[in-house]
């Protein structure tokens, strides 16, 4: 490294065939040149040759305030340190500033925004912020979920009403900001805040169409602190309203509750019933009309239905049935037990075709349903005649019987009768 890039006598004395030169104003400037014991190195007809009083080549000047100060009362202790430099040669920046105060350089005042310590890192000039949601060198960004400003103002956190929050400060952290823009239109709000240690709160409000106002500065250590605003001072949910809260704590660990709760009134618990009450008549009104509408229309397609099978019936085709009555003949003989056993007999048979079998019933209708493998079959029934051939006049001889049989059952057995009616016609005619 070439002498001329050291910067204080100390550095300059470090590397070999080095020497510093004062420059004579009893402050400690000067350069770091080459030469030896005995002088400068000119390395040019046109350099100039540093001094013998001036060049220092084994110890450094006692008075060594690198241009900041000069020494007055003792030779090697600099006083009044300007350019906003410290220390006992003005080597360091003064608290609140930053850089390398080295061969009269000045330090630059720490920046962050009124977010950070009041000392940065004096090399680099990065802050600490100290305000909760503030981040970068200068503290002046918000961090994610917050909003804000902090270069014009500061961040807040977002708080939803009807909800308790429970956060923590940490020691390194002196401010937390929160803001509540999510209230309800026609309802109370209650504030509640409560804090496990010492700190100081303000509680503002505002909106677009008025500046921030102060609710509230007062200090909270372990207490509650509660707050009602009514819906009719204050236009909740209107023109972005909106809370905002700001915690100041002295750099100890607290923790806080807080949270912005929307109230139901007593009032408005009476309107609730009465909506719900009258909307659930009017509802029950509404059901009556229905199903009383539903009975008579229920009603009229009952009587347009049975209309129309009235019409359907009568529109039947009708035919005519020869029905041949047989005599109930009996022996002369048979007794009067015998008799009353035949006058028990439930049913003798009528048939309306004189070629069907004697102990077949024949039917006279048969009425097939929808799925037409079953039908309701019709056919007259002889009723019984008392041990005589004929039913007398004052007595019902014939009645008319219906049932549910399986059509193609019933097929099949006339398939069967016609069979054998053609095979016994069939003989007589060989006869």
């Amino acid at each position: 490294m070439e002498c001329s890039a050291r910067q204080t006598c100390s550095q300059c004395l470090l590397q070999p065939a080095c020497g510093w030169c004062d420059d004579g104003s009893d402050t400690g400037l000067g350069v770091c040149r080459e030469g030896a014991l005995s002088g400068s190195l000119q390395r040019s007809d046109n350099a100039t040759v540093c001094p013998a009083a001036s060049w220092y080549f084994a110890d450094c000047p006692e008075c060594v305030c690198n241009g900041h100060s000069t020494c007055i009362a003792v030779p090697s202790v600099c006083s009044n340190c300007t350019g906003n430099t410290g220390g006992l040669q003005c080597e360091t920046c003064a608290a609140g500033y930053w850089g390398s105060p080295l061969l009269g350089a000045h330090c630059e005042q720490c920046f962050c925004n009124n977010h950070g310590q009041y000392e940065c890192n004096q090399t680099d000039g990065h802050c600490t912020c100290t305000t909760v949601g503030v981040v970068g060198d200068t503290c002046s960004r918000c961090s994610d979920n917050y909003i804000g400003n902090p270069v014009s103002g500061t961040c807040f956190q977002p708080i939803l009403s009807g909800f308790i929050y429970t956060t923590t400060i940490a020691e390194n952290y002196n401010k937390a900001n929160y803001a509540c823009t999510s209230l309800k239109t026609g309802l109370d709000v209650t504030f509640q805040l409560r804090c496990n240690g010492a700190a100081w709160f303000n509680l503002t409000w505002m909106d677009d169409l008025h500046e921030e106002e102060v609710l509230f500065s007062q200090t909270c250590s372990g207490g509650i602190f509660k707050a009602k605003f009514s819906r009719y001072d204050y236009n909740f949910a209107e023109n972005n309203f909106t809370f905002l809260l700001y915690i100041h704590s002295d750099n100890t660990r607290i923790t806080l509750t807080i949270a912005f709760l929307s109230n139901i009134n007593a009032l408005d618990v009476m309107e609730f019933f009465l909506v719900f009450f009258g909307c659930f008549l009017a509802l029950l009104v509404v059901a009556a009309l229905s199903w009383k509408t539903k009975e008579k229309y229920d009603a009229y397609r009952r009587r347009q239905i049975r209309c129309i099978e009235m019409e359907k019936m009568a529109s039947r085709p009708k035919v005519d049935i020869l029905l041949l009555f047989e005599p109930n003949e009996l022996d002369a003989d048979a007794d009067a037990q015998s008799v009353s056993h035949i006058d028990l007999i439930p049913v003798c048979q009528l048939r309306s075709d004189p070629q069907a079998p004697p102990n077949r019933i024949v039917p006279v209708v048969v009425e097939p349903l929808v799925d037409h493998q079953s039908g309701v079959i019709t056919t007259f029934i002889q009723l019984p005649t008392g041990g005589v051939p004929y039913t007398s006049y004052d007595q019902v001889g014939l009645a008319i019987g219906s049932a549910l049989v399986t059509v193609t059952t019933m097929l099949k057995d006339e398939d069967v009768s016609v069979k054998d009616a053609n095979k016994a016609n069939k003989k007589e005619t060989r006869a």
